[in-house]
């Protein structure tokens, strides 16, 4: 029994379409593979610029906490500063802006000066091309994570010592 000329071929054109049907669903795989992976980074990177801004906060509040007197005001809330948080995935910076209301401080008859102080602190990742945070907005890359936290307090003090409340 012979073939007929129409038969012939069709198995090299099941073997094309099969090869193309891989090709698309090895594609479509390494891509939504790819986006996964991506947004599981940018969250694992907000985690560490989330931690890194507490610990701008922290610092702040130690520095109020542990130098709040009037000679100390420029070293306790200098107005802008920049600490660096050093992470295994590289350094995280953060900008730390503080103001002290009011200027001079409110003493009380009981020789008790007052200060109210606002602070924020900003971290972002990767590290700015600009001295602090946030980075400007044309210099932001897809990778670019940001984070801030504020924070409000009280401080009394009565010679040396000093007293704060969040």
């Amino acid at each position: 029994m012979q073939r007929s000329q129409t038969q012939r071929g069709v198995s090299a054109v099941l073997l094309v379409a099969m090869i193309v049907f891989l090709a698309m669903l090895t594609t479509f795989t390494l891509h939504f593979v790819g986006a996964t992976q991506g947004a599981q980074t940018k969250s694992v990177a907000l985690a560490r610029v989330r931690q890194a801004a507490r610990t701008g906060l922290e610092w702040q509040r130690f520095k109020l906490l542990n130098g709040a007197s009037p000679a100390d005001a420029v070293t306790v809330c200098p107005g802008t500063a920049n600490l660096v948080v050093p992470l295994s995935s590289g350094n995280v910076t953060v900008t730390l802006v503080c103001n002290r209301t009011p200027t001079a401080a409110t003493v009380h008859t009981d020789n008790v000066a007052t200060y109210t102080y606002a602070y924020t602190a900003t971290a972002c990742w990767p590290g700015p091309t600009a001295a602090s945070c946030p980075e400007p907005d044309g210099n932001k890359g897809t990778d670019y994570v940001e984070y801030k936290l504020s924070g409000q307090a009280a401080c009394s003090t009565s010679g040396a010592a000093s007293t704060c409340t969040w």
